[in-house]
């Protein structure tokens, strides 16, 4: 594996699937540049990203050539917004060590958002050249860099197989495999990201079990849709795609009053594409 371009601790791409790794490394750097790089790590947990760059502007003032600063610097510039300026430090970072893969990432998420797709992709092949073995380089590239969702799924299952436990690569997989009506798939993904839901996060988990019902819904399984999407309802009552995409299962049902009833609640809630269904259907 290529060495990690890093000090103390060492925060991997901000798109942060596993938060900060501690790895041990370049001991020489002056002690209060690193006490500056490790208070803009805190920052960056507290979001406080404009005092992050204030602080990673002191380690690197401290040391010129201090490379993670540069790096998570360029990460809380992008998190503000401010993409070019994400990418003069991700630049500077790579020009101190060609090696830094995390910066290779990084900076093509940073080029996608500026505009750059197609330069971007070069980035991403770069840091997983650089180190193949860190899962959040095939989720950036999937996410950001595939245009092709074989190539998209590929990259994810990478993911996957590199970090087991990863709620949101199987959930984003799913959703992959539902657009390309892959139905079973998708269920078996929709169910390992309920399973890993450890967090509580009741939307995530909604969207989970809706698309696990729409998943069902594609195999003509109407009953067993709705007992998800209800559940979906029930843990979010105010996200319209659910109360759309029962409809639809109702419609199959031959429940015309349960799906308008449905595809009125996904317009109050503000569901634009609603009035379509309630055109087609309700009138």
């Amino acid at each position: 594996m290529a060495p990690y371009c890093c000090v103390i601790m060492k925060k991997v791409s901000f798109l942060l699937i596993s938060g900060m790794l501690l790895i041990a490394c370049k001991q020489h750097y002056n002690s209060q540049a690193v006490y500056f790089y490790n208070k803009g790590l805190i920052d960056d947990s507290l979001k406080n990203y404009k005092q992050e760059i204030k602080d990673n502007t002191e380690a690197i003032n401290l040391e010129p050539d201090f490379v993670d600063a540069y790096d998570n610097r360029g990460n809380a510039k992008f998190m503000s917004g401010d993409f070019s300026s994400a990418i003069h430090d991700y630049n500077k970072a790579i020009e101190l060590d060609p090696n830094c893969a995390s910066a290779y990432s990084n900076r093509g998420v940073a080029k996608t958002k500026n505009g750059g797709y197609k330069d971007a992709i070069f980035d991403f092949d770069k840091a997983i050249e650089l180190d193949s073995t860190n899962p959040n380089f095939y989720w950036n590239r999937a996410k950001y860099g595939r245009e092709a969702y074989k190539e998209r799924i590929a990259d994810l299952s990478k993911t996957i197989e590199l970090e087991p436990n990863n709620k949101n690569a199987y959930l984003t997989r799913g959703l992959e495999e539902y657009i390309a009506e892959y139905y079973t798939a998708a269920i078996d993904d929709f169910d390992r990201a309920i399973k890993l839901e450890v967090d509580s996060n009741k939307r995530e988990l909604a969207i989970e079990y809706c698309y696990r019902g729409m998943s069902k819904f594609g195999y003509n399984y109407y009953s067993a849709a709705i007992i998800d999407i209800d559940k979906a309802a029930e843990l979010d009552s105010i996200l319209p795609i659910i109360y759309l995409n029962r409809g639809y299962v109702k419609i199959k049902s031959e429940d015309k009053k349960g799906s308008c009833l449905d595809f009125y609640k996904a317009k109050e809630l503000g569901d634009t594409t609603a009035l379509d269904s309630i055109k087609k259907y309700c009138h």
